[in-house]
């Protein structure tokens, strides 16, 4: 077996942390036990996975598993046995084990505390309070019942639930701590004042159980989870500075400070945490995505399900301290889809050979010594998982449903019920879908969208993403009957008159993309100007611009399409890669050089990136420093047949 490097394992999760906001309130002062922790460890972005929803990325964080395998992908499933028709996404319908599971398995001591989709929580060998536990009701002089199922063992629930905040119990003045003025707002008219005391109270609760656990009961491994800046960013972020036109200046003179207060709340809660963990305890701070500040901050939000996750960076935060991890050290290359392997590692446990993330060597001082595993659902034995008649494949259900309606031994749900239960059948699809197209697998994207699109043929952003899968998959002509029917106006925006006009660039890009896939060259570039001209700042699209320009050798074109994304999003790795090209082929080598380098500092696990920087050092005579980058880029991808040609010729000439 691996040398065990952590004796004893702290996982913090910050719900939306981002390095842009932190950075800054670390330089500053205002943040020093976190500018600590990182001056005695390692700090590096942590990449997130489109589509950026919370629940899917935390439960990758804690499986190493895609959404396709480990079957959370929303904030809804169906529950037609429910009032309501659909619940939160649970722990009973994860499909995998999570790192808990697989640490009771091995009989490692292992608690969890208000982990996304963890409810009902499971039998671990430790304790496991679920993200369902501070959930409140009522008035504080009310009764506050427990919600079953919501901690185990049930033996602590008592003292757990003494612990418990309740939101009424946030005084005005612990609320000025984030809203110095917050005595002048007037609570019947503005509800954000209440918004922030409840995300407190929840953030209390969990904070509270979190200690209790460290001071009074033995413990190995502990991991909290913290929703609170992702939802206090999404209620405060508009009136963060520098003020945009349509907040009103009152409003924004009240909550101005509120996201930077709010990290300056969890650098308190850290130091608490740290200081009952002790130093001979590894720590590991991360989060599944950052958020957009600053003018990267969306003008609109789309009108759909789960549409404010456009607010949303795809770059989290990870620092970690401890045994054998470097110390003072800026990492690269990690992605949430590591901290599972990550955390196997340190505990000396092969890594799953399903798992698509692999173990932060970058961290460490010396190599982790490595071993797989097929897959740790192949291994029996207790896992601290739910009973079999508590694990539902909730879709399964929902079909097997339907069949017993239409042979006439049920009822019809009622219309609304019915209707609920489809929208979380329908995000779940679409969700999924999403999923698949980001990691490359259009065709697999297709089974899930184009069912979406047969139902609902006026959904907008299902039609634009099944527009994308089909030119992916070399499906042209169903791309331009699609681009064509979207393009009469057909198509709305959920819930709203039509918007056809909002997404006149993305269909010009989709239709300059579809010409240069069926080699119409002149005409795609003629589409790709059009859209340009239309998009302003709009995230992402002008790096794809320029990434297609590239492909057409319109040089010029494609510098001016980077440009625009580095102006919209400075830290945009891909634009800064073209960049890298463009002032290749000019001869630029050292601002080739330059560029790399800061796309790399973004986001490392790029191989053709590292061939271009040796490429760059080569011209300039450097090297050693490239032949470094070339075995970089073969470690990636060791079938790189230019890298090794090149690597072979600087080697031959040393």
């Amino acid at each position: 077996m691996p040398k065990r490097l952590a004796k004893k394992l702290l996982i913090v999760g910050w719900d939306g942390a981002d390095w842009q906001i932190a950075k800054p309130l670390m330089e500053n002062g205002e943040m020093p036990v976190l500018a600590d922790l990182v001056s005695r460890g390692i700090m590096g972005n942590l990449a997130s996975m489109e589509p950026m929803i919370s629940p899917m990325l935390w439960a990758t964080m804690a499986t190493g598993r895609s959404p396709k395998d480990h079957g959370i992908c929303g904030f809804l499933e169906p529950a037609p046995e429910t009032d309501l028709g659909t619940r939160m996404t649970s722990s009973t319908s994860r499909n995998c084990k999570a790192f808990w599971n697989i640490l009771t398995q091995v009989g490692i001591n292992v608690n969890v505390v208000g982990w996304f989709a963890s409810h009902p929580a499971e039998p671990i060998n430790g304790i496991c309070v679920s993200d369902k536990f501070c959930k409140h009701v009522g008035l504080i002089d009310e009764p506050w019942p427990s919600v079953p199922a919501a901690v185990h063992p049930q033996k602590h629930l008592d003292v757990l639930n003494d612990l418990r905040v309740h939101p009424q119990e946030i005084s005005l003045e612990q609320c000025e701590y984030f809203v110095p003025r917050a005595k002048e707002i007037d609570q019947e008219k503005d509800p954000l004042l209440r918004m922030l005391a409840t995300e407190l109270a929840h953030c209390a609760t969990h904070q509270a159980v979190t200690t209790w656990i460290m001071e009074t009961q033995p413990w190995e491994v502990l991991a909290v989870y913290l929703t609170t800046i992702d939802h206090l960013c999404h209620g405060f972020m508009p009136f963060a500075p520098p003020k945009i036109p349509n907040v009103n200046d009152d409003r924004y003179e009240y909550y101005k400070d509120v996201v930077n207060a709010t990290y300056r709340f969890h650098d308190l809660l850290l130091s608490r945490l740290l200081k009952l963990a002790g130093e001979d305890t590894t720590v590991m701070l991360v989060s599944d995505h950052g958020y957009q500040t600053g003018h990267r901050r969306p003008k609109l939000t789309p009108n759909e399900p789960a549409g404010p996750v456009i607010w949303h960076r795809p770059f989290g935060v990870v620092a970690m301290r401890g045994p054998g991890i470097k110390q003072d050290e800026l990492v690269f290359g990690s992605s949430i889809a590591d901290v599972t392997p990550t955390i196997l590692a340190m505990l000396g446990l092969p890594i799953g050979q399903d798992m698509i993330g692999r173990p932060l060597q970058q961290a460490f001082s010396a190599p982790l010594e490595i071993e797989t595993v097929s897959s740790w659902e192949d291994i029996p034995g207790e896992a601290g998982m739910h009973p079999p008649d508590l694990i539902v494949d909730t879709f399964a259900e929902q079909a097997a449903l339907d069949q017993l309606v239409e042979l006439g031994y049920m009822e019809k749900l009622s219309e609304d019920k019915q209707e609920r239960v489809n929208v979380a059948v329908n995000e779940y699809h679409y969700n999924l879908g999403r999923a698949l197209l980001a990691m490359g697998d259009a065709h697999g994207a297709i089974e899930h969208l184009e069912p979406l699109h047969r139902k609902n043929p006026k959904r907008l952003m299902v039609a634009l993403h099944l527009a994308d899968c089909y030119q992916r998959a070399m499906r042209l002509d169903d791309c331009r009957n699609l681009l064509d029917y979207i393009a009469s106006g057909e198509c709305y925006e959920q819930g709203l008159e039509n918007k056809n006009a909002r997404v006149l660039p993305q269909l010009d890009f989709l239709y300059g993309l579809l010409e240069l896939n069926s080699g119409n060259l002149e005409t795609a570039r003629e589409r790709l100007l059009k859209a340009e001209e239309q998009l302003g700042q709009t995230r992402g699209l002008h790096t794809n611009l320029g990434n297609i320009y590239q492909r057409l050798e319109k040089w010029d074109d494609a510098e001016r399409a980077y440009t625009k994304a580095l102006e919209t999003d400075p830290d945009d790795h891909s634009a800064l890669a073209g960049m890298a090209v463009i002032h290749l082929r000019a001869g630029r080598h050292d601002l080739s050089i330059s560029c790399a380098l800061q796309s790399l500092s973004v986001l490392y696990y790029q191989p053709q990136v590292h061939y271009f920087l040796a490429v760059a050092l080569a011209n300039l005579g450097q090297r050693d420093r490239a032949r470094e980058a070339l075995e970089v880029t073969l470690r990636i991808n060791p079938g790189f047949v230019q890298a090794r040609e090149l690597l072979t010729r600087l080697s031959a000439t040393t």
